[in-house]
């Protein structure tokens, strides 16, 4: 609490300053009191106090502080004045705050206040940093998304709220363009994180607290943080509605976090200033003036202003009356000139008035993994990655992966045979031959912002209807679907909450293209157990649905264009291609023959076994889960694999269906090579 009060009085004979101020401040009872007088006589005599040289002048000026129980001094202020021009400046330091004063008496002179006041806090910080390998560093690092994303992540990892979080973010290398207008993606690059958690309130430091926190931090492993981080991408909005890149992102390290105990300094600094007269005859006509409140130069000045802003106000709605009139008559031209007839308008009665319809409020949306409710806004697509013209026209754009890069690993790995006996032969094989393995000769990764939007939203529905199901189910979490790619989870940031997974899907080069313009389409799919689209999470089963591509071979010209040429690198050869997909499994029913459900251990405790996996004979869309109302189809269909005696379709490899393309993402186009 700060209370002061001050006096000026002018007068012809001198001038009389006068000035007391009290500060106090709870809880600690500090209390400083001061006053301070001045009075000064027009002789053009030069005096410093508190000793007086001229006996025309006098200045006073004492200080007073008293502190319970936290110390403080005082000392004299100095204070000085002049006859022509007079100022005075009185100044009062303290451990708590310093206040001064000055008076100056010229023609044009006036008196000026400036009180500060500094508060000193005790508090602890929690201090490191995290190192990010992330396909795009320096749009990460400047992206208000993936900022707060990071806050949120090691909010959560050190369990302080984010408020309490202080996050910087540093790109160490950057992108690399393989060539013109086309951004090489998933290279990748590091991003150093520095963090600072404030623990701790004001006069104390809780060293328990930031003991507990750096605990927490050297507890937690770089894939939590990884997991984390890409939830909240996938969640997070930035406030200008637009929709942040999709980034791939991997925790390299965590350093161990520091503890330590710093002091932070709040200073308020509030001046106020006023004229002065210069004389005592100009002093009596302004204290006149004032006193009686009234002035013919501000009351003209009043009018004046009055009177230009109503001119201003009335030219522009008359412009606004201009352009709405003519807006009228252009469109009533317009709709002359096509000839269509002016509809005329129907009066409604007004209780038959419609009614504007009211604004929805944010979806809130209930996320899984036991995070709390958070507010959900509609994702925009992002073309910013479409550089060139013919990608924004089309849509969509490719960008060639580095053999170096942490996705062209997980790709390698996801091609990889286990056992060669499986390659060359079975009932779905469109190429016989003998090879031992499939190599990668080239990946691209696939740019598609409206589909990759699409796809989010899909997620996120699918996560409101998983959250349905446990809850109705009894479920702490949905049930843990196990694929073979389960292992480059981590490199390609899957969700888990959804049962998201990688799978392949091949192809013939024909249809290449077309999936890269329009994704995967059901509709076009047919197979052995439904209409939908088939996945495989084993390359030697992809292997028997893709046919060979030629240098030579014309039909492809436009693809060979779009793959090699724009890239500028020469065809390889011959090469097959298959496409690695992100995929929604959410809650899949498990069958052996495509017909029914299973009766394993898994599938079993999904849905009861004998149970017909189709809605309808037709074939089109899955059974809905069993004991959920509303009712909720299952999201996918794995066929099993096992013995023929034991009434499995299949005997070697699994198989995914889907029946809604909205579920699959095809992000990798993979050429490869039998050998």
């Amino acid at each position: 609490t700060t209370t002061r009060s001050s006096t000026i009085s002018i007068a012809p004979s001198g001038l009389t300053t006068t000035r007391s101020s009290t500060i106090s401040i709870a809880p600690s009872g500090l209390t400083t009191t001061r006053s301070s007088t001045t009075s000064i006589a027009p002789s053009g005599a030069t005096s410093t106090s508190p000793l007086a040289s001229n006996p025309t002048l006098s200045s006073s000026s004492s200080s007073s502080s008293s502190t319970s129980p936290s110390p403080s001094s005082s000392s004299p202020s100095p204070s000085s004045a002049t006859g022509t021009g007079l100022t005075t400046t009185t100044t009062m330091i303290s451990d708590t705050g310093t206040s001064s004063t000055s008076v100056a008496k010229s023609p044009n002179a006036t008196t000026t206040s400036t009180s500060t006041s500094t508060t000193t806090l005790a508090v602890t910080t929690v201090a490191g940093n995290v190192e990010l390998t992330v396909s795009d560093p320096d749009a990460f690092a400047a992206d208000p998304v993936a900022r707060k994303s990071v806050q949120m992540s090691i909010a959560s990892m050190a369990g302080v709220d984010d408020s309490q979080v202080v996050v910087v973010l540093t790109a160490l290398t950057g992108p690399l363009f393989v060539a013109p207008g086309l951004r090489r993606l998933q290279g990748g690059g590091s991003v150093r994180v520095d963090y600072t958690i404030s623990i701790g309130s004001a006069g104390a430091s809780d060293a328990a607290a930031a003991a507990a926190v750096s605990r927490r931090i050297s507890d937690t492993s770089p894939s939590q943080v990884g997991t984390s981080i890409a939830e909240n991408l996938a969640k997070a909005s930035p406030a200008s509605g637009s929709w942040s890149p999709i980034y791939r992102v991997a925790v390299t390290s965590i350093s161990a976090p520091k503890v330590a105990s710093a002091a932070t300094t709040t200073t308020t600094t509030a001046p106020t200033s006023a004229p002065m007269p210069a004389s005592g005859m100009e002093a009596d006509a302004a204290t006149a003036s004032e006193r009686a409140g009234f002035s013919w130069k501000a009351l003209a000045g009043g009018i004046g202003g009055g009177a230009f802003g109503l001119l201003l106000c009335m030219s522009l709605w008359g412009w606004l009356v201009f352009c709405r009139t003519k807006k009228k008559k252009d469109k009533i031209e317009h709709t002359k000139e096509v000839g269509s007839p002016i509809a005329k308008p129907t009066l409604l009665p007004a209780e038959a008035s419609p009614k504007p319809a009211p604004v929805a409020p944010p979806v809130v949306l209930s996320h899984m993994m036991g995070s709390p409710a958070q507010a959900w806004q509609r994702p925009s697509a992002n073309t910013d990655t479409l550089h060139t013209d013919c990608d924004r026209e089309r849509g969509w754009a490719v960008s060639l992966l580095s053999p170096n890069s942490p996705e062209w690993k997980a790709i390698e790995s996801m091609v990889a045979i286990n056992n060669s006996r499986d390659l060359g032969w079975g009932r779905d094989v469109r190429e016989k031959g003998k090879y031992g393995k499939l190599v990668p000769v080239s990946v691209w990764q696939v740019e598609a912002p409206f589909r990759q939007s699409k796809y989010m939203l899909e997620k996120e529905e699918i996560r409101v209807k998983m959250s349905m199901v446990k809850r109705v189910k009894g479920w702490s979490a949905l049930p843990d679907i196990v694929t073979k790619f389960d292992s480059v989870a981590g490199a390609l940031n899957t969700d888990a909450s959804v049962c998201e997974r990688f799978l392949l899907h091949g192809t013939t080069p024909d249809i290449v293209m077309s999936i890269l313009q329009n994704g995967t389409n059901e509709r076009y799919s047919g197979g052995h157990f439904g209409k939908g689209t088939y996945l495989a999470e084993d390359a030697a089963k992809m292997d028997q649905y893709v046919t060979a591509d030629t240098k030579e071979d014309e039909r492809y010209r436009h693809l060979h264009e779009c793959l090699y040429t724009s890239q500028g690198m020469e065809h390889p050869g011959q090469v097959y291609y298959t496409f690695a997909c992100r995929t929604i499994l959410g809650l899949p029913v498990f069958t052996k023959d495509g017909r029914l459900s299973s009766d394993t251990a898994q599938g079993e405790a999904i849905c009861p076994p004998g149970s017909p996996v189709f809605a309808g004979d037709d074939e089109r869309e899955l059974a809905a889960i069993p004991e959920v109302q509303p009712s909720i189809p299952f999201q996918s269909m794995i066929v099993e694999c096992g013995p023929a005696a034991q009434g499995y379709a299949l005997q070697r490899h699994r198989e995914v269906f889907i029946t809604h393309a909205a579920q699959i993402l095809p992000e990798f186009v993979i050429a490869y090579r039998r050998e």
